[in-house]
């Protein structure tokens, strides 16, 4: 099957240096299911001085993802733009097979690459029986209908993971999903990253960024811009965490490279209830 990896860069993690006595920031045995050493080495470049930023994001997410599932019980998960998340796999401790149901949503050639890859490299029986791989373009299609047709049921506690999308989004993209959630369900969380601020350019991230203005996506938005349109949607709780609180949290902890620096705050995490 034939797929598209020139997005999933930023699901990359910054491997553990192996002289340094810091772990990495998280452990992902199924990343390398789907990545090749050139696609690494090309992600530094393109990255440069903030390569460690998605693996950041993605920390950061998991951490408010942590708190959802210990504190609710969420027996619906939905992953908007999957791509090759590993999430549902990997922490199966937030979703017992025997209570809760996983959706995971993208385009048909990314959940048929997916699945392939899973069942050469785990085994089908292996793969947990709870996790849905639904071929759908959310954006184009009534993604809500769609999952109800496999079992979703509006009324049950749900959380949206929405990693590494919003970039690719016009304004309007964004207020429509995140409406249509508000509009159908009830207790929902959804947890989401959003670029905010300028940040310092490398010569590759200035043509990446003008590629996403001829797609009328924003790359950048107003620091309050996502807290502004979940207000006016009606979400009833929203806190916000940028990537420089987690390099302050983590600095010491972790195997990362750049220390807190304003320029960095150009990635902010948003974690909303309905």
């Amino acid at each position: 099957a034939k797929y598209n990896l020139s997005r999933e860069y930023n699901n990359l993690k910054r491997q553990t240096n192996k002289e340094s006595k810091k772990p990495g920031l998280y452990k992902d045995n199924y990343m390398s299911f789907f990545h090749a050493k050139e696609l690494e080495e090309h992600s530094r470049k393109v990255m440069g001085v903030f390569y460690d930023v998605p693996g950041l994001r993605h920390k950061m997410i998991l951490q408010q993802l942590s708190k959802i599932y210990k504190n609710c019980k969420i027996e619906q998960t939905i992953i908007l733009g999957a791509g090759l998340d590993t999430t549902a796999v990997r922490k199966r401790k937030w979703f017992p097979e025997e209570s809760s149901k996983v959706y995971e949503l993208d385009m048909p050639e990314v959940m048929e690459a997916k699945q392939e890859i899973y069942n050469a490299k785990i085994g089908k029986d292996n793969i947990p029986k709870n996790i849905h791989y639904i071929a759908c373009n959310y954006l184009k299609e009534n993604f809500i209908e769609r999952l109800q047709m496999v079992g979703l049921d509006l009324n049950k506690p749900t959380c949206f993971i929405w990693e590494g999308n919003v970039y690719y989004l016009k304004e309007t993209q964004i207020i429509e999903v995140l409406g249509n959630i508000k509009n159908k369900f009830k207790n929902t969380y959804v947890v989401l990253d959003a670029p905010i601020n300028p940040i310092v350019l490398t010569e590759n991230l200035e043509a990446m960024i003008e590629n996403f203005k001829k797609m009328n996506a924003p790359w950048f938005l107003d620091n309050e811009k996502i807290s502004e349109m979940a207000n006016k949607i009606g979400f009833d709780k929203i806190e916000q965490w940028v990537i420089n609180d987690a390099i302050k949290e983590y600095t010491n902890k972790y195997d990362i490279a750049i220390e807190p620096n304003e320029d960095l705050e150009q990635v902010a995490i948003y974690t909303l209830h309905c």
